[in-house]
């Protein structure tokens, strides 16, 4: 499998990438979107299914988050993706949810689902914010180099006058 390459990656990296954090959550939204599909054409989705992706929604936005301001440790990542995967796979099936009315419970959801949105785009003006930053740093750094290049050819050129005059005087008086 190693040998098999496409376009210069070997499809066990892409694999693995599929199986990154970013991987899991671009499967995880075209999954969502499947959904959506489902439930405009078809019956209805359970709300603690809903529940369920908003949670992990939620997990995964967090993460996203934490990983902007912290150097999030790879252990907390894997947790905190542990924790969201399951939380679509077994939320559907507690108990508990079945004793609350689907009215309230879709409410909660609509309210989860809200606040994980209102995150995202939060999440993706802070990046932006980030990457604007950095942007400026180094375009900054670039100028830095700049100025010390003309502080450079400054001392050269104060260095190479004197041999320059030196030169035009002696080609002046063979002319």
């Amino acid at each position: 499998m190693d040998n098999i390459k496409e376009g210069g990656i070997s499809l066990k990296n892409k694999f693995e990438n599929l199986l990154s954090s970013m991987g899991i959550v671009v499967v995880l939204g075209v999954s969502i979107i499947f959904l959506s599909i489902i439930r405009i054409n078809y019956d209805t989705v359970p709300p603690t299914l809903i529940l369920g992706i908003a949670i992990a929604s939620l997990g995964f936005i967090t993460l996203d988050f934490l990983s902007i301001i912290f150097n999030v440790h790879v252990f907390v990542k894997q947790l905190i993706q542990l924790i969201s995967i399951s939380a679509i796979i077994c939320l559907p099936y507690f108990p508990y949810f079945n004793n609350i009315k689907e009215e309230n419970l879709a409410r909660g959801v609509d309210s989860l689902s809200l606040i994980v949105f209102g995150m995202t785009v939060g999440i993706i003006g802070i990046k932006g914010h980030f990457e604007a930053l950095d942007e400026v740093k180094e375009r900054q750094a670039f100028l830095n180099e700049l100025k010390k290049d003309v502080i450079d050819l400054k001392e050269e050129i104060v260095v190479l006058k004197p041999e320059v005059e030196k030169l035009n005087s002696t080609h002046s008086d063979d002319c």
